[in-house]
C-alpha cells in the first residue's frame, strides 16, 4: 500500500471517529406544540402579539393569568423597539432533562437582531405546559456556556 493511501485511510478513520461523537442536531418536531403556538401567535403581529404569545405559553401552568408573568410580554416589546419586527426563529437545542421536563433553546429573529429564549417545558397528563421561560438579547444569559462555546455533553 502506498503512503498516500495509508494517510488517506487514517484521515478517514479519524474523521469517522470524531464525527460520530458529535451531538445529534435538534429537530423542530422536538419542540412542544405550546411553544410553537406562542411563536405563531407572536408572528401574526398586531398590537397585542407579544401579550398573546405570553398568554399562550403560560396557558395551563401555575402562572396562567399571573399579572407579573404576563408582564414578560414587555421583554418582547423591548426587543421589537430595539430590533424591529419579529420575523421567525431558529432552534438552538432541545435538552430532555427528564421524562417530564424539556428545555427548548431558541433564537428569535427580528429585522435587526436576535433575542435568545429558554423555555422550560413540563409534560402533564394533558400535554406540555410552560411553567417558565427566560429571554435576553445576550445569549449567555439564557443558553448554557457549554452549548455556546464548547461541546454539549
Amino acid at each position: 500500500m502506498n503512503r498516500g493511501w495509508l494517510l488517506l485511510s487514517l484521515f478517514g478513520v479519524a474523521l469517522f471517529a470524531f464525527g460520530s461523537s458529535q451531538p445529534a442536531v435538534a429537530k423542530e418536531d422536538e419542540i412542544p406544540a405550546v411553544v410553537l403556538s406562542g411563536l405563531k401567535a407572536y408572528q401574526a403581529g398586531g398590537a397585542e402579539a407579544a401579550a398573546k404569545a405570553v398568554r399562550t405559553w403560560l396557558a395551563g401552568s401555575h402562572r396562567e393569568g399571573d399579572k407579573a408573568a404576563l408582564a414578560q410580554a414587555g421583554r418582547f416589546e423591548q426587543a421589537e423597539a430595539l430590533y424591529g419586527r419579529y420575523i421567525g426563529f431558529h432552534l438552538v437545542k432541545v435538552v430532555d432533562v427528564s421524562a417530564s421536563t424539556r428545555f427548548v433553546y431558541l433564537q428569535m429573529d427580528f429585522q435587526k437582531g436576535p433575542l435568545f429564549v429558554r423555555f422550560v417545558c413540563y409534560r402533564t397528563e394533558s400535554g406540555w405546559i410552560i411553567p417558565g421561560f427566560d429571554s435576553s438579547t445576550r445569549p449567555e444569559e439564557v443558553i448554557p456556556l457549554k452549548l455556546l462555546y464548547g461541546k454539549w455533553q
